[in-house]
């Protein structure tokens, strides 16, 4: 499996717990796929959005970093409609977690695109991961899926 987008999902809320984070990815998720895959999302698992998402700093600036991975005919699309409109993929990826967190941002980077390569990726992601309770604490987008 390739991951083609690299995502950080901030809170920029010391505020957010464990918990108020878990539930925002989920909403987010949720909102994502339904922008991206139409009404029907939940039934149509095979088209849905992958991803894992990696917690850092839990306690003191909680945010995400994601792995996420498009189908090549939706990168495709998403490539058609930036002809047709400014907005994009990423555009949705940033509408959608601001209007969940306000006072969140949103960095979203194309895989394999200028500085973003995919061993940097994967690496930065991680680099929380011997910490506790950043182990227990990351999630996969499968986890979501009701089948």
């Amino acid at each position: 499996m390739w991951f083609t987008h690299f995502i950080t999902l901030t809170s920029n809320n010391q505020m957010f717990t464990r918990h108020d984070m878990a539930a925002r990815l989920r909403a987010w998720d949720a909102r994502v796929n339904r922008n991206l895959v139409g009404p029907k999302w939940q039934k149509r698992v095979d088209e849905r959005i992958y991803w894992i998402a990696f917690p850092e700093k839990a306690d003191v600036n909680p945010h995400w970093h994601l792995l996420l991975q498009l189908l090549p005919e939706q990168i495709e699309e998403d490539e058609d409609r930036q002809g047709v409109c400014d907005w994009s993929f990423e555009d949705d990826v940033k509408h959608i977690w601001t209007r969940l967190v306000p006072s969140g941002t949103v960095d979203v980077q194309r895989i394999g695109s200028g500085m973003c390569r995919r061993d940097g990726a994967a690496r930065y992601v991680t680099k929380s991961l011997g910490f506790e309770p950043n182990l227990e604490s990351f999630v996969m987008s499968r986890e979501y899926f009701k089948l």
